[in-house]
């Protein structure tokens, strides 16, 4: 029997739905994204206030990814932290 690496087709299904909306930007939307996520750090970084938060997609989609992969336990990998 082979082993899979997602056990069920439920985690498959969300693995891959994740994969779908990161591969269907274009590469302006993925640049745009990152200018929006540089932004936001700066202005954290120069608030008087360390209780700002901001949400970013990407912010989005890296706790999609660090979700499943904790809930897939045979992915044995370990996502730096976001400087």
């Amino acid at each position: 029997m082979k082993e899979r690496l997602i056990e069920t087709e439920e985690k498959r299904n969300e693995f891959q739905g994740l994969y779908e909306s990161v591969h269907s930007l274009s590469t302006a939307d993925a640049l745009g994204l990152f200018s929006e996520e540089i932004k936001a750090q700066e202005a954290l970084e120069h608030s008087e206030h360390s209780e700002v938060s901001y949400g970013s997609q990407l912010r989005n989609y890296r706790g999609q990814l660090e979700s499943l992969i904790s809930d897939s336990p045979a992915i044995d990998i370990h996502l730096p932290q976001p400087k």
